[in-house]
């Protein structure tokens, strides 16, 4: 059964890592506007493997270290672009990053995959949400993660209605 949020996951192997931000056009991460800030999240994925997306409160180095001692298991490799926060995983992980300004792959050290969700992530949301809020923006993620983990599956529909069992969710729950 699909476990949200990630939840006894744990991504082997070369990883991806990389953060993204979402919310009103025309604003920086983290900045203030009429509409709110954009909201951040970090995603990994193992190299041609499953994928794992949290919102957080921020991408600093610390936030980073923990969410990949949460959902890894002794990674070979962890692949990262050149953005600073990453430098706080080099004493814990094997890090290699690529410096986007050059390249977006040197040979086998890229972080093609996590952005490839991204770009569908961010499609989606833009296609088919218009405007989402960022109190839900977890059950936003679990449903692109899911989608992207199961894309080879012969019926994702079974897998879906096999997931209906969990707890529902009272309307006044969702809106309060």
């Amino acid at each position: 059964m699909y476990q949200p949020d990630g939840q006894g996951e744990r991504l082997v192997g070369i990883i991806e890592i990389d953060e993204t931000y979402v919310g009103p056009k025309g604003n920086k991460p983290g900045r203030p506007s009429p509409h709110g800030p954009k909201a951040a999240i970090l995603g990994m994925i193992e190299r041609n493997g499953r994928m794992i997306a949290k919102h957080v409160e921020n991408t600093q180095g610390r936030t980073i270290l923990e969410f990949l001692n949460k959902f890894t298991l002794n990674p070979e490799v962890v692949n990262t672009d050149e953005y600073r926060a990453y430098n706080a995983i080099e004493a814990t992980y094997n890090r290699k990053a690529v410096n986007h300004s050059l390249m977006y792959s040197d040979g086998d050290i890229h972080v093609n995959g996590v952005e490839n969700f991204w770009s569908l992530l961010k499609r989606g949301l833009i296609g088919q949400f218009h405007k989402i809020s960022v109190k839900h923006l977890h059950r936003y993620l679990n449903e692109f993660v899911f989608r992207f983990n199961e894309r080879e599956a012969d019926s994702i529909l079974s897998l879906v209605l096999g997931n209906c069992e969990q707890k529902h969710m009272k309307s006044a729950e969702l809106v309060s």
